[in-house]
């Protein structure tokens, strides 16, 4: 004789195992320590006291975690890291990323040098910097937001300009958002680069200033 199938009888079969109880129990206990699945927690622990009636203290005090864990990161959590992504997105200049943006700086002045070697001028621009036929990734400069809208970030262009076959200026625009003005942030060289540069202006290293220092008092 063929049983027909039950969700009922299926539901009830499932209560009776204490092993998939147990194990469902546990998961729900478990993420009870998340915040932002509190709420489930929350649901199916008051279901289990209400219908099933298993662990029955261990569910009012994981409900209490929950509801803890909950609170907090409404009141505290939430709060701060939506006060930190406005911090991070905010219109204007992000000092924050300025080691970031010299570091680009560094690796793109490089790649323009290489690129005088390769072909006996500079680029025209940052969009015809290639190498053995392969096009550099210029990547926006972190450092300052020109806009945000609603989300949608823009960031500054690097500056780039070709002066003349034997020179170049290359920056990102700094505190001000405009370029070729003092506050410019600048790629940075060591003194044994100076001579070999096409850079118009540039900074020097600090490790490369204190290893010349250090070169000078042993002498």
């Amino acid at each position: 004789m063929k049983h027909q199938f039950s969700p009922k009888r299926l539901i009830q079969k499932a209560l009776q195992n204490e092993i998939l109880i147990t194990t469902f129990f546990s998961i729900t206990c478990f993420i009870s320590i998340f915040p932002t699945l509190a709420p489930i927690t929350i649901l199916l622990l008051s279901l289990n006291i209400i219908f099933i009636r298993r662990h029955l203290i261990a569910s009012i005090t994981f409900i209490a975690v929950a509801m803890i864990n909950f609170i907090f990161f409404l009141c505290v959590l939430n709060p701060q890291t939506n006060q930190d992504y406005k911090e991070l997105t905010k219109i204007g200049f992000h000092p924050n990323f300025k080691d970031c943006t010299i570091s680009d700086l560094n690796y793109y002045s490089k790649k323009i040098e290489k690129y005088k070697e390769h072909l006996g001028d500079f680029p025209y621009s940052l969009g015809h910097l290639a190498l053995d036929d392969k096009k550099i990734l210029v990547t926006p400069d972190l450092s300052y937001i020109v806009s945000n809208n609603n989300g949608d970030i823009t960031y500054a262009d690097y500056y780039y300009e070709r002066i003349s076959s034997t020179k170049y200026y290359l920056s990102a625009v700094g505190p001000d958002g405009i370029p070729k003005t003092l506050d410019d942030i600048l790629p940075c060289i060591s003194k044994d680069e100076i001579k070999k540069t096409g850079l118009i202006k540039f900074s020097i290293r600090k490790d490369s200033i204190e290893l010349q220092t250090k070169k000078l008092l042993q002498e």
